[in-house]
C-alpha cells in the first residue's frame, strides 16, 4: 500500500509540475514575437508593371542570415519575423537585371516597405560597360 501511494504522488508531482513548465514561453518565443521586424513590398518592371515569380533575398550585412522567397501575382513579397539589424535586399527574374536595396536599418516592430523596380536585360538602361582586353594597344 504504501509503494502505490509514493508511486501515485510522484506521478502527480509530474503531472501538476509538468505542464506549468512546458507552458512557459522560451527565450526563443519571446525574441520572435516581441522584437522582430517585417520587410513588405512590390517587384515592378522599369513601367511599373508587377513582376510575378521574381526571386527575393534579404540577407544581413554580416552574410549570416538569408530568408528566400517569390513575388506573388500582383508582385508582392513579405519577410515576417525578421531580427533587427542591417540588411540587403536582392531581387531578379529571368530576363531582367537583378536589382539590389540597401543596406537599411530594421528596427523591431516597425514594418519595412521596400519598393523594386528590374530592367530588362539587354535594354539600355541596364547595358553594363564591359573592359574588352587585348594584346594592342588603344590609344584615344
Amino acid at each position: 500500500m504504501k509503494t502505490i501511494s509514493a508511486r501515485f504522488s510522484r506521478l502527480a508531482a509530474i503531472g501538476i509540475f509538468l505542464p506549468a513548465l512546458l507552458a512557459r514561453p522560451t527565450r526563443c518565443q519571446v525574441r520572435e514575437t516581441g522584437q522582430a521586424a517585417v520587410v513588405q513590398g512590390t517587384i515592378c518592371d522599369s513601367e511599373s508593371f508587377p513582376l510575378k515569380d521574381a526571386d527575393v533575398s534579404l540577407e544581413s550585412a554580416d552574410h549570416a542570415l538569408k530568408f528566400v522567397t517569390r513575388s506573388d501575382a500582383q508582385g508582392r513579397y513579405l519577410f515576417q519575423r525578421v531580427p533587427p539589424g542591417s540588411y540587403i535586399l536582392r531581387s531578379g527574374k529571368t530576363g531582367y537585371v537583378e536589382g539590389n536595396q540597401g543596406p537599411f536599418v530594421l528596427s523591431a516592430d516597425q514594418p519595412r516597405i521596400v519598393e523594386v523596380r528590374l530592367s530588362k536585360a539587354g535594354s539600355a538602361s541596364s547595358a553594363r560597360q564591359v573592359g574588352q582586353f587585348s594584346d594592342e594597344p588603344h590609344f584615344q
